[in-house]
């Protein structure tokens, strides 16, 4: 069969940049919704990581074929990702095994860094990483683009209403706070 008539290929694509766009932004909409419709935000935040979690893994297994051997055998990248989540869980382990630290990100226990660590930043960025041959950019940068303005919105509006927005807001993200020392994981 003549590749310019197989609709797979196209339909492929399309659901790897969906699946990426998806996984990328689409936490602050989540977070938005709870706030709008005054309910409890932790049901729409477990449901929305199962989704893209089943979206990261529909990547990694279903879409396997285009996660060639070449990609993690000659890619350095890959071997930086993997020496920063080494390095990372290695800092978990020294934390909240050795240490006992219960202060901060680190109250909530190895189970928490471990959702929002490996399962939210380490696999995304590991498939992410895999499949960056097939991606069209410019397609999935346009619709990120398009999508930023919504996003920035939402997490004003989030901003605004939970904390007031003000220049301590702002001052905070430039400096560290008392929990310093506690390894943040996201």
């Amino acid at each position: 069969m003549d590749k310019a008539f197989n609709i797979i290929v196209p339909l492929k694509k399309f659901s790897l940049e969906w699946s990426f766009l998806a996984i990328m932004m689409f936490y602050p909409f989540v977070a938005t919704i709870s706030i709008f419709l005054r309910i409890p935000s932790r049901p729409l935040s477990v449901t929305y990581r199962f989704c893209y979690l089943v979206l990261v893994l529909f990547v990694l297994f279903i879409e396997k074929s285009k996660i060639g051997k070449q990609n993690i055998k000659y890619s350095k990248y890959f071997v930086y990702l993997s020496l920063f989540w080494l390095l990372y869980l290695l800092r978990m382990y020294y934390d909240l095994i050795l240490c006992g630290l219960k202060v901060g990100y680190a109250s909530n226990g190895f189970a928490y860094y471990f959702q929002y660590g490996i399962l939210g930043s380490f696999l995304p960025a590991l498939v992410f990483l895999l499949c960056h041959r097939e991606i069209n950019f410019r397609s999935l940068f346009k619709k990120l683009k398009f999508f930023s303005w919504p996003l920035a919105l939402c997490l004003l509006y989030i901003i605004d209403h939970e904390f007031g927005l003000n220049s301590q807001i702002f001052l905070s993200r430039i400096y560290l706070g008392e929990d310093a020392n506690i390894i943040n994981p996201i």
